[in-house]
């Protein structure tokens, strides 16, 4: 989280603490800042809440990425609790007894701020933060903090622009934000009328937010536009696109297929641009480009999904989708549904598609529960896997 407030760039001509969600990163880097060596990671205490119909299995799993997507900030989770509840707190989320024993928890552990596994509203962040007195994030504002640490083209950078603002403008509140009226002017109101019918602070930073939305997607439309240009220098080729849970092995996969050498780091969310590469060992008449796109995961911010739809519409474009899916994680089943999901609301339910067990030299091959998929178990370090996959590839073009 260090420098996330310059990783954006969207946000230097907007007063300082106008937004509470930039007030807590702002502190939560500020402490950063304080560590004497700069390597240290800062302590988070984690709160996760399981409502009907939701399953323990389930949340477990949701926590377990939670902890994922906070190392790959840096930060290492110190102390966690989970809540069962019938239906959410308004008020804060948990019940008042359980925020009382985050709160005492948290100071235990000296924890320097608390994470919520589910996405909380503004009043809930702000009721939090008073009882147990640290600052309070929750799972969306972690993956939009992740996002803007791994955007690296101007494209990547204004579509989590666009998701961090949409995330915001329904979290402003005058609570944040002194609402005295832009008044002033003669008695004759000259001056009044040429401000509006005095707009409270708040009332103004909204304003400014949406109208710092419409400069955002007019730029992402013309870069959208460059993109339709390039898709139709690539007409005529038969077109793969990799999908799946992030971290399943894509650019590892998409490097092997094509020989190329993109950056493969562990870790969520590090491919955020599609790049697109030919296939190699196809022959020079058979053209076939392979793209690798932004992973999944559950929970995913919709706000994040319709800011990458432009990057996404590879995959809607696509002739043929490579789901991969990592082999050695035991809960690889709910991963696939979790993608299958995505890749509905992307309106890409119709295109073909194969489902590629990636990293299966890892697990046992259980193909039983794939049963209603088309499926092949890889590895994508392995060359003799890779040339199957190359030719099942080459079976499935037209």
């Amino acid at each position: 989280m260090k420098g996330h407030s310059d990783s954006v760039g969207i946000h230097s001509d907007i007063p300082k603490n106008q937004f509470y969600e930039r007030r807590l990163q702002n502190e939560i880097s500020e402490r950063r800042n304080n560590l004497r060596t700069g390597t240290e990671k800062l302590r988070v205490y984690v709160f996760s809440v399981e409502v009907f119909p939701s399953s323990a299995g389930q949340v477990a799993e949701s926590v377990r990425e939670l902890k994922d997507l906070l190392n790959v900030l840096g930060d290492e989770c110190v102390g966690e609790t989970r809540q069962r509840l019938s239906r959410i707190n308004p008020t804060t989320c948990v019940g008042a007894g359980k925020a009382a024993e985050i709160a005492r928890d948290a100071r235990a552990c000296h924890a320097d701020y608390v994470v919520s596994d589910r996405d909380l509203s503004h009043s809930q962040v702000r009721n939090l933060e008073t009882i147990i007195g640290l600052p309070v994030l929750d799972r969306a504002s972690v993956i939009l903090q992740i996002f803007a640490k791994n955007a690296k083209t101007r494209e990547a950078r204004v579509q989590v622009a666009i998701a961090h603002l949409e995330y915001l403008l329904p979290r402003l509140s005058s609570s944040w934000i002194s609402t005295e009226r832009q008044g002033g002017g003669s008695a004759s109101g000259g001056a009044a009328r040429s401000r509006g019918s005095g707009e409270s602070k708040l009332e103004l930073s909204q304003r400014h937010v949406r109208q710092r939305l419409e400069g955002l997607r007019r730029e992402l439309k013309q870069i959208e536009k460059n993109r339709a240009v390039q898709g139709k220098l690539r007409r005529g080729a038969f077109s793969v696109a990799l999908v799946g849970y992030t971290n399943a092995g894509k650019t590892t996969l998409m490097n092997a297929l094509t020989q190329s050498s993109l950056p493969v780091r562990d870790g969520v969310f590090e491919t955020l641009d599609t790049s697109v590469r030919r296939m190699h060992g196809c022959g020079e008449a058979c053209k076939i480009l392979i793209s690798d796109t932004v992973g999944f995961i559950r929970n995913l911010p919709h706000g994040l999904v319709a800011s990458f739809r432009s990057t996404l519409s590879d995959v809607g474009n696509a002739d043929l989708l490579l789901h991969v899916v990592d082999g050695s994680d035991p809960d690889f089943l709910s991963h696939v549904k979790v993608t299958e999901k995505v890749l509905n609301e992307l309106g890409a339910d119709k295109i073909p598609r194969l489902i590629v067990v990636n990293k299966a030299d890892r697990g046992e091959k259980d193909a039983s529960a794939l049963t209603q998929y088309e499926h092949i178990f890889v590895s994508a370090l392995c060359r003799e896997d890779v040339d199957q996959l190359r030719n099942r590839i080459l079976q499935m073009r037209p």
